[in-house]
């Protein structure tokens, strides 16, 4: 079967390269994926670790990661972004939650999704949805998405592939969506 491939042009951000701070890199997953939904909304950001410093208090908490609702209240306050919002599809089927992440991104907003480290189901980690796969009967065949944890130019990881039944696997049902609604 051919695949086509919808997908956003978001800007992509390692939370490796591009946080100077060495004792947040491997904990600024989530203010990386929050500044590539910010960029894509076109809005100007400081670089990533002026925007910990400034957020950490209010949006990271030690041991559990960066928290939702404050990363949509600062989109809110701070950005003018006020159709953003954070949403839990842990008791929706899995076919109907996906249908909710699709409608996101055609809708020109890059969902933050929250995913388990690996299958292992240990571990959580942010990543923002750039689109999805659909093969020639409809179906969907995997997401495309960059994940903020590359070391190396080389490695860049963007606009990556995850096919369903991984999806399925690894999402933990969380979303944010940063009002990045565009004509």
């Amino acid at each position: 079967m051919l695949e086509k491939d919808f997908v956003l042009k978001v800007p992509y951000y390692s939370q490796h390269r591009d946080v100077k701070d060495p004792t947040w890199r491997h904990r600024a997953c989530g203010i990386a994926c929050f500044k590539m939904a910010l960029a894509y909304a076109g809005k100007e950001t400081p670089p990533l670790d002026e925007m910990i410093h400034a957020h950490r208090a209010a949006a990271y908490q030690e041991g559990v990661g960066w928290k939702h609702m404050p990363l949509v209240d600062i989109a809110v306050t701070e950005y003018g972004l006020k159709d953003s919002y954070r949403k839990e599809y842990r008791e929706v089927p899995f076919a109907e939650a996906f249908l909710g992440l699709v409608s996101s991104l055609k809708n020109n907003c890059p969902p933050i999704v929250s995913i388990f480290q690996d299958e292992s189901r240990k571990g959580s980690h942010l990543i923002v949805l750039t689109g999805f796969r659909v093969s020639q009967d409809g179906g969907f065949e995997g997401v495309r998405y960059h994940d903020p944890d590359s070391l190396i130019e080389e490695e860049k990881k963007t606009d990556l592939s995850m096919d369903i039944p991984a999806f399925e696997k690894r999402w933990r049902k969380l979303a944010i969506f940063i009002g990045a609604q565009k004509a």
